[in-house]
């Protein structure tokens, strides 16, 4: 198996009818690859793992096969810390270049997550992400919805493709701009219909498989004629990648991961080996059962004797057990590693005198975080282009509110939340203090990031926030009657600490002098 799927590449600079099938062919040598690549990461994240296979010369009734599926748990964890909160989206600013309206952008916005909702992206994401973190890419069709399937405010279809038969071909040139999308599917006669989508024109090539007298002969052919024309004007598949080797999240780890599963197999097959030791028997006879064999079970016997007279007999089980405190280490070891090079916190327990954030640092969840905002960057530029299509398709269709079609892409940023509850006190006190400073609500809330859709939150507290924040620039503070001048204990505090609860920064140091 190849490490990282290929891009493909194609040296045509614009697919016609006359050479789709051609490039199509080339770019199916390429795909091959990949698919066989793709075929064994899934079946290897699901438990088909090369221990199955494993031949043990010695002993080999005794070969108990162990799999401590650490690929599952990787991916697990990607999915649920790098993609368990919903992508959303949220206005990018609200004074561009271009003249933009920041009340209809913010509306128009949340229209379009209404949408997203009623598609049921977040799930979509996950089970996108599914293909990404195990295979090394996914891929994302954006299309118009039909009529006779409009039952709300929606009007695309989100749906994700399998990696095993979909695929994007590259222009070879500095670019390196997407020319066609590929998906299709195969029928149980082996004949296969291939969707191709460029820029500009759909085309549906078959692939007749016919045997005759053993030989396979096959018919290649467009079947919708010159093509049917995109509308809106533009490749609806779109490509996601984990990394630029486009590879999977436990891909570099698996020859670990294979030691691993043979060093615990071993731990339990030595274990079995103890139990069922050899008895050596030496210069002595076994009593015999009524049809001479020996008592003792078959194959777990080995007799010797010696030349000669006076040799005194001997009985003993031959067995040597592993060190286990070796053995634990050695595992040990394996996992530390595999943890390591995946990003992915360890489990162990730390000792106390340390605080949060540095256990977050001996643990491994800030280089995790560092890790996942590193792979939003990837995923962004995709979603950008399915925002950008989805837009396309918002301006051919006339029953689309106004507030979502006037929207242009700069207007709209993908947002990627984690740990919206971890250090909510922290993260309140920075929003809060940001509001009372004359930052705008929506940056504010992005930056705190104690939400999943921070463009619905400012919707919904915008009225009461700047009330607040004017009663509080006109001087309305309660006034506590108890001592003049002063307001009430938590504006008191709120003007001291510049803070509305306590949070991490109240903790005292590991240090002792640090408190002093």
């Amino acid at each position: 198996m190849q490490f990282g799927r290929k891009q493909i590449f194609t040296d045509v600079t614009q697919i016609t009818k006359d050479n789709v099938i051609k490039v199509l062919q080339d770019a199916l040598i390429v795909h091959e690859q990949n698919r066989t690549a793709i075929k064994f990461l899934l079946d290897y994240e699901r438990g088909i793992q090369p221990i199955d296979n494993r031949i043990k010369g010695i002993r080999p009734e005794i070969n108990i096969k162990v799999k401590d599926n650490m690929a599952a748990e990787i991916t697990e964890f990607k999915l649920g810390y790098e993609w368990g909160s919903p992508i959303r989206y949220v206005q990018r600013a609200n004074k561009g270049i271009r003249e933009n309206n920041k009340d209809a952008d913010n509306v128009g916005i949340a229209m379009l997550n209404e949408m997203m909702e009623e598609e049921n992206k977040p799930s979509a994401d996950q089970e996108l992400a599914r293909f990404i973190e195990i295979c090394g890419v996914g891929y994302r069709l954006i299309k118009a919805k039909p009529d006779q399937y409009r039952f709300g405010s929606s009007v695309v279809d989100i749906l994700t493709l399998n990696p095993m038969n979909t695929f994007i071909v590259y222009s070879n040139d500095v670019y390196r701009r997407p020319i066609m999308g590929v998906s299709y599917i195969t029928d149980q006669s082996g004949n296969s219909t291939y969707g191709c989508y460029t820029e500009d024109t759909y085309y549906e090539v078959e692939n007749i498989i016919k045997m005759n007298k053993e030989k396979k002969r096959e018919r290649w052919f467009v079947s919708n004629g010159n093509g049917r024309k995109n509308i809106p004007a533009a490749i609806p598949i779109v490509e996601y990648i984990n990394d630029y080797d486009r590879m999977g999240c436990f891909e570099r780890v698996i020859s670990e991961i294979d030691a691993l599963n043979i060093v615990t197999s071993d731990r339990v097959n030595d274990i079995v080996q103890c139990v069922q030791s050899l008895l050596w028997v030496h210069n002595a006879e076994l009593p015999k059962d009524e049809n001479g064999n020996s008592a003792v079970r078959n194959g777990a016997l080995i007799e010797t004797k010696s030349t000669g007279n006076g040799h005194d007999p001997k009985m003993a089980y031959l067995s040597k057990e592993m060190s286990q405190d070796g053995i634990q280490t050695l595992i040990q070891n394996f996992i530390d590693r595999i943890h390591e090079k995946t990003n992915v916190p360890g489990r162990q327990e730390q000792g106390g005198g340390s605080t949060g954030s540095a256990m977050n640092l001996s643990n491994g969840w800030q280089v995790a975080e560092l890790s996942a905002l590193k792979k939003s960057q990837l995923t962004k530029k995709s979603e950008k282009e399915c925002i950008r299509i989805m837009l396309e398709i918002f301006n051919n269709d006339v029953d689309v509110p106004e507030e979502v079609r006037n929207l242009k892409l700069a207007d709209i940023e993908p947002k990627f939340d984690r740990n919206r509850t971890y250090d909510l006190a922290t993260k309140v006190n920075s929003w809060a203090t940001l509001i009372q400073n004359g930052a705008d609500l929506l940056k504010a809330t992005e930056l705190a990031g104690f939400t999943t859709d921070a463009q619905q939150f400012v919707l919904d507290s915008e009225e009461m926030v700047n009330k607040l924040l004017e009663s509080k620039l006109k001087g309305s503070e309660p006034v506590d009657t108890a001592s003049e001048g002063k307001v009430n204990n938590l504006d008191e505090q709120t003007t001291m600490d510049g803070k509305n609860m306590p949070d991490m920064s109240d903790q005292p140091q590991a240090t002792p002098f640090a408190n002093a």
